[in-house]
């Protein structure tokens, strides 16, 4: 997972540490335009294969947990383009 801290972003690796970067998230977000990551909300970008569990409460309101257990919020704007990513994402992982 990355989150943006003003013109830095943070890295959070999968075996707990974290790196700064001073680079802005929406420069790793444009690098990593795959069907892997997904812009979430304005601070964090997801590896959708650290997504344990998203839930959708109604038309304007999901979450997403992580694998390290951390619940982010989905942003309106974002929330379908994020369904889209997700299920892209488990029909690739199928083949």
């Amino acid at each position: 997972m990355m989150e943006s801290h003003q013109n830095y972003t943070w890295i959070h690796y999968k075996n707990g540490r974290k790196k700064i970067y001073a680079r802005t998230l929406g420069l790793f977000a444009e690098a990593l335009c795959n069907n892997f990551f997904c812009r979430v909300n304005r601070s964090h970008l997801l590896n959708l294969n650290f997504m344990d569990d998203f839930q959708e409460v109604n038309s304007t309101k999901a979450f997403i947990k992580t694998s390290s257990g951390q619940v982010l919020k989905i942003s309106k704007r974002k929330l379908k383009d994020v369904e889209q990513k997700i299920n892209a994402f488990q029909k690739s992982s199928l083949i």
